[in-house]
Order: C-alpha cells, then sequence, then structure tokens
C-alpha cells in the first residue's frame, strides 16, 4: 500500500489544536507584530473568523490525486464543526486506500475513535483504524488551516519578501509552541500583497523527521463568504520555494461545497 505522499500531509494534522471560542474577529484583534497583522487582514480577507466560527457543518467532493500514475482517491467529505466530527465515503481509491481492492469505504471519527468500512464490514485492524484518523484529522484540517493560524499558541515573524512569478509577496514564518500539538512544524506564508492571500506556502513535516521542506500552491474558491482552499498541490523543494527538478507534483481538489445543511450526526457513529 502506497502511503508516502499522503502521510506527509496526514501528519501535519498532529498541528491541530482545540479551537478557540470565537470572541474577537481577526480584523479587530490589536497587534504590534506585524506579520501576526498580515495573518490577521489574510485571514480576513477569507471571510474573517466570526463568520468561520459559526459555521456548524460542511460538505463537499475531495479528490486526492498522484498526476504521475494517474491514480486517486475520490470521497464525500462531511464534517459537523462543534467536536471536529468527520465522516467520508470513498468511491474510488486507487491511490492510497486498498488501492488493489474496488469498492466503498467509508470512514468516520466521532470526536474520539475513528472506524472504517469497506464495504459495509468493519475493519478492526490497526492499520485501517489508523489510517481513518489520520485522513478524518488531515482532511478537515487542511480544508480549514488558514482559519487557524491565529489559534493560541500559534507564533509569527516577518521575513524578508520576495518575488515570485512577479509578484512581491511578503513572507510570514509560522511556528508552534511547546503547547500546540504534537510536531514542532514550520511553515513559511507566501501573502500577495494585493489580493492579501496565501498564494504558496513552505511546511516541514517533523513528525517524520523530515526538515526539508515541501512547496504547496494554493487556489480559493468561496461560499457564502467564506474562502476555502479549493486547488492544492505540493511537490519537495527547497527554503527559497525552488521546486526539485523533476518533482512529481500531488494534487488536492475540493468541490461543490455545501455549508450547513444539518447533517445527521448519526453517520460520525462507529457501526455496530
Amino acid at each position: 500500500m502506497k502511503l508516502k505522499p499522503i502521510l506527509l500531509l496526514a501528519l501535519l494534522s498532529s498541528l491541530i489544536a482545540c479551537r478557540p471560542a470565537a470572541s474577537t474577529d481577526a480584523g479587530t484583534m490589536n497587534t504590534d507584530n506585524p506579520a501576526t497583522a498580515l495573518v490577521q487582514e489574510m485571514i480576513q480577507t477569507m471571510g474573517g473568523l466570526d463568520r468561520w466560527h459559526a459555521l456548524q457543518d460542511l460538505e463537499y467532493t475531495y479528490t486526492y490525486r498522484n498526476p504521475a500514475s494517474g491514480k486517486q482517491d475520490v470521497s464525500l467529505e462531511r464534517y459537523v464543526y462543534d467536536g471536529e466530527l468527520s465522516w467520508a465515503r470513498y468511491d474510488e481509491h486507487s491511490q492510497s486506500l486498498m488501492p488493489e481492492q474496488a469498492g466503498e469505504i467509508i470512514q468516520g471519527f466521532d470526536g474520539q475513535n475513528a472506524w472504517m468500512t469497506y464495504e459495509g464490514e468493519l475493519m478492526t485492524d490497526p492499520q485501517y483504524t489508523n489510517r481513518a484518523m489520520f485522513s478524518r484529522k488531515t482532511n478537515f484540517y487542511w480544508l480549514n488551516m488558514m482559519y487557524k493560524l491565529l489559534d493560541p499558541g500559534v507564533q509569527h515573524e516577518m521575513l524578508e519578501d520576495q518575488d515570485r512569478n512577479g509578484t512581491t509577496y511578503h513572507r510570514v514564518k509560522v511556528t508552534f509552541g511547546d503547547s500546540v500539538g504534537d510536531a514542532q512544524d514550520t511553515y513559511v506564508l507566501y501573502i500577495n500583497p494585493q489580493t492579501k492571500l496565501v498564494d504558496y506556502f513552505l511546511f516541514t513535516v517533523m513528525a517524520f523527521n523530515r526538515s526539508a521542506p515541501l512547496f504547496m500552491e494554493v487556489k480559493y474558491g468561496e461560499v457564502d463568504g467564506l474562502k476555502f482552499p479549493v486547488e492544492r498541490r505540493y511537490a519537495p523543494s527547497d527554503w527559497e520555494g525552488n521546486v526539485n527538478e523533476g518533482a512529481n507534483w500531488m494534487e488536492a481538489l475540493s468541490g461543490d461545497i455545501k455549508l450547513n445543511t444539518g447533517i445527521d450526526h448519526s453517520i460520525f457513529r462507529k457501526p455496530m
């Protein structure tokens, strides 16, 4: 089973902190740190923390694809924000989930435990339950990541601006305090001065002892006043954002996003 590409993303789920209560929106918080101010402005441009914290649930179609091989996982994803409950039905999974076996896979996370079924049968082997936990945590995190960059314990530092594709980007280094997550990863955000959005970012995966960065490109879509990353692709790079020659770009696409549809909470319960 080929796990490496998606696990590089999955392990970043260790950075997920508890969702703080909505008290002050990103656009009204006071700070003397110019890097934090840029992150606040970015989140406000995304739609703001007040609107994001008001979300009840979300549904979308997710495609994780390896263009070099043509293999992909395609899932219908459903989340409830209170407790970060997560569920997915995979109708195609040739990239990383039991790629040699066709058939419906369902994963769920009830706020404490993750589970997985294949063709209606509960899979109890730890390799499947652990994988379900990775996928459920990680997919939620990546869709909501930008809104979480003001969580308690997240630290911001200005770096030198950098020219890329005709735009001079503000760069913000993001690190995480000792009480935030399990792995001390580093991000470098490339914030577009015109749109105020993160067009690119670098990230490490220290849970896999990977200190060499990966470079992520991001494009956004907007639903009910909130922006979400609907197109992402990533590849190995250096700290200047130079992607390795001949690198294989992995792709992640999020489409048909629907908010606050009143998802039935019973779908998250582990089947008996």
